[in-house]
């Protein structure tokens, strides 16, 4: 199985999937990566290729938007571009080279994202028609990309690593039980202060817990947000509003950030809440895996450790020069 973290480089590989219209035909040399030349003739490659790739999936850009879109789309792919050559150039080097796994798993992934039934790479080269041979380059790089995941995948872990991380798992558990404890202790009592008939800008700045999060949240005891009947998708924030008018304030609510009570600050005719809140923090649920699935966790970050080393050497070493200067334009396509 191919641990999610490796998947670094198939993104690398997914900034060639960029829209793009006919472009001049004269070309230039934007950048020198290791003695290889990256022209704009081949930036407009690759960004007409997913002018292919978009249409297979039917997402047409309009044609009234292409040329001010693509030259954009252009200037930020382009240091990925950049990227991808040192990295194509760096693995040629270690000698790692796509094999027909590689190019079998990529092929189901591109017949997925196109729509297409392709049933060999040659097969849906051709469905590129006159930019074959540019999408050909691109998903050989896919296949190698993928190669390079391969060979980072398997990391040795051994039993002494799986114990040492499923020890953290579990005193970060503890800790995360004894957070929802206190979170819940304090809103319990903040709300038994507001059921005595306490002041309720007096027992939220002394409660509240919004303050700990971000200086800034302070200020939600005096107004939060407004929200329709649907409490912003917090099921139980949205049961509680069916009984609450002006004035009235809820028990503590479980949402995503923490537990909650909120205050009506006004209600309006269209089922539109403006509240107020307090805040009291909850852990994040922590699950203990299971051995299996720790030493993937593990091979996982050991192998995105190694990739991340391994392109970082490279960068160091690369000799990359811009003819154009670092600050030219990027208009490629109509100029």
């Amino acid at each position: 199985m191919m641990p999610k973290a490796t998947n670094l480089v198939w993104a690398v590989a997914l900034l060639f999937f960029m829209l793009g219209c006919d472009g001049p035909k004269e070309s230039r040399i934007l950048a020198i990566v290791n003695g290889k030349p990256l022209t704009d003739a081949f930036v407009r490659d690759v960004v007409n290729v997913n002018a292919k790739i978009s249409e297979f999936s039917g997402k047409k850009v309009a044609e009234k938007d292409f040329r001010n879109w693509a030259n954009k789309e252009s200037e930020r792919i382009f240091p990925g571009l950049v990227s991808a050559q040192i990295l194509e150039d760096g693995l040629a080097a270690a000698g790692i080279v796509a094999g027909t796994n590689e190019t079998r798993r990529l092929l189901v992934k591109y017949n997925m994202m196109l729509r297409r039934r392709a049933r060999t790479p040659e097969e849906l080269f051709g469905q590129f028609g006159d930019l074959a041979d540019a999408f050909k380059l691109q998903f050989g790089r896919s296949c190698l990309f993928e190669a390079f995941n391969v060979r980072f995948a398997e990391q040795e872990v051994t039993d002494a690593e799986i114990d040492d991380l499923l020890d953290d798992k579990n005193i970060l558990k503890k800790v995360a039980a004894d957070l929802d404890k206190k979170g819940k202790e304090h809103a319990d009592k903040a709300w038994e202060r507001l059921k005595a008939g306490e002041d309720w800008d007096k027992v939220a700045k002394e409660c509240s817990e919004d303050k700990l999060v971000d200086p800034h949240n302070e200020s939600f005891s005096k107004e939060w947000a407004t929200v329709d009947k649907e409490g912003f998708g917090y099921p139980e924030l949205a049961i509680a509003l069916r009984t609450l008018h002006k004035g009235d304030y809820s028990k503590p609510i479980d949402v995503d950030e923490g537990l909650i009570i909120v205050k009506v600050l006004a209600e309006g005719k269209d089922k539109k809440y403006a509240l107020a809140r307090m805040l009291f923090r909850m852990a994040e649920p922590v699950t203990i895996p299971s051995r299996e699935e720790a030493r993937e966790e593990i091979r996982a970050k050991k192998a995105f450790a190694k990739q991340d080393a391994f392109v970082k050497d490279l960068k160091e070493k690369a000799v990359v020069t811009y003819p154009c200067g670092t600050n030219f334009n990027f208009k490629v396509f109509g100029e």
